[in-house]
């Protein structure tokens, strides 16, 4: 059986919003980013997770974040 190559670049893009079902697996990806302490990748993570809470079914109800956490 032959196999057609492929780049990388014909792959889909990886959207992590979708993989978020809920509140609590959006807590849980943005708990996760900010221990891991980079600012630029908690930047990107909070639109993520504006994007996955548009989809689930009590987006508004995402859990307030502790300021002293981000510090």
């Amino acid at each position: 059986m032959s196999q057609k190559a492929f780049k990388a670049d014909d792959l889909p893009t990886f959207g992590p919003a979708r993989y978020l079902r809920d509140d609590k697996d959006i807590a849980a990806y943005l708990t996760q980013v900010i221990e891991e302490g980079d600012t630029s990748e908690l930047a990107h993570a909070l639109g993520v997770a504006a994007r996955a809470s548009t989809r689930s079914p009590r987006g508004d109800a995402l859990p307030p974040a502790d300021p002293a956490s981000l510090t």
